[in-house]
């Protein structure tokens, strides 16, 4: 009987490197872009100091070459001068999760810090009423501002606060999810410097993320200076009574004077204009 005994060729199996953890460098929440959004409304806007003349037909041409008073180009001329929006400002934000697991973002706030509005010099835009649209929105007027609903019901000029907005609504992101918001944040009786907080659930625990960082410019808006007994009015009504006495210099929108409809800015004293009444 003939027996094979048979060698197993045996050979060094080398296995594969394990997967490495992706580690996850910044924040939990990656804000990827800033767009500002332009008002469909109420084109007011309020410099810290005054300004002359000369500097604002330099300033026209500017906006007019960037697609006029309203548009995007014309806010972003008027934001490169030093201007701060008057009431409202919106910004549109791109979100992207930067964790293996998914993260809560639970709620918003605005840390807001507020003083006396601006007085500098008042470019009024002749407000028709309040933003139309506006889903998230902030009171900077109030000691914490979070973000509520706002809803605009017929009949009236302004969108009012209709209860905590992530009393309803919870979002989480994975690694690489996208989210884009639009928050508006509303001052009528200051100028404020402001940022948002988000704050977050990250691997089960609580975590808050401030942008813009503290490294980087705040956002902006000012409220008005309401003549003496309008303080107490609905929101619109009293920026319907501004009181032109406080400014050092008002120009308003070309459409207050008839041989200069299509003018950005116009010295109020020269057009038919609601502060020509105060010495504005």
């Amino acid at each position: 009987m003939l027996l094979l005994y048979v060698q197993p060729w045996v050979t060094n199996v080398i296995p594969p490197p394990p997967t490495p953890t992706p580690k996850f460098q910044g924040e939990a929440v990656k804000v990827t872009k800033v767009t500002p959004v332009e008002r469909e409304d109420d084109h007011s806007w309020l410099l810290p100091g005054p300004t002359d003349d000369a500097a604002v037909v330099a300033l026209n041409r500017e906006i007019d070459a960037a697609g006029g008073l309203g548009s995007r180009g014309g806010d972003r001329a008027m934001r490169e001068f030093g201007a701060v929006e008057a009431r409202y400002s919106t910004v549109e934000v791109e979100l992207e999760g930067n964790r293996a697991g998914p993260v809560r973002i639970t709620d918003i706030r605005a840390v807001a810090d507020c003083s006396e509005p601006l007085s500098g010099t008042y470019f009024d835009g002749s407000p028709q009423g309040g933003e139309k649209v506006v889903k998230i929105g902030f009171d900077l007027d109030s000691r914490s501002p979070v973000a509520q609903k706002m809803e605009r019901r017929a009949g009236e000029d302004e969108p009012r606060f209709a209860g905590p907005y992530f009393a309803d609504e919870k979002y989480s992101l994975h690694n690489g999810e996208q989210l884009t918001v639009r928050l508006t944040a509303r001052a009528f009786n200051g100028f404020c410097e402001y940022r948002y907080e988000l704050e977050l659930i990250v691997a089960g625990k609580p975590t808050t993320q401030l942008f813009p960082s503290k490294s980087d410019e705040p956002f902006r808006v000012s409220g008005f200076h309401v003549l003496r007994g309008y303080e107490n009015l609905p929101p619109y009504a009293r920026s319907q009574n501004v009181d032109c006495t406080r400014y050092q210099s008002v120009y308003a929108g070309g459409f207050y004077q008839a041989s200069q409809p299509d003018t950005p800015w116009v010295p109020s004293k020269d057009a038919e204009h609601r502060c020509t009444g105060q010495g504005g």
